[in-house]
């Protein structure tokens, strides 16, 4: 990318999030907006009453940095996202 960074787009194993350092959604109405913490419970049913909350290694809550907090790479895209929609930098910079 321009910015230097190794940039590929795929399906996301729930695992993998365990070694991220930082995540963000991003989208038309989004924008790029930081995500603080990601709980995920696995199970086949979609009453939380069912699911086993307890069990380590199927249900994790992962929290990215001070969890409040975006990172690095996300107020840098914020940043270039928003002077391209202010009309302070060109799109193709």
């Amino acid at each position: 990318s321009e910015l230097g960074w190794n940039v590929e787009e795929r399906n996301l194993d729930i695992s993998e999030l365990k070694d991220a350092d930082e995540t963000f959604c991003c989208g038309t109405g989004a924008s790029i907006t930081p995500v603080g913490v990601v709980n995920y419970l696995s199970g086949e049913s979609s009453d939380v009453d069912d699911l086993n909350i307890h069990d380590p290694l199927h249900n994790f809550e992962v929290t990215f940095g001070d969890g409040i907090s975006p990172g690095k790479v996300t107020e840098e895209l914020y940043r270039l996202l928003l002077g391209i929609q202010n009309g302070d930098l060109d799109n193709a910079e």
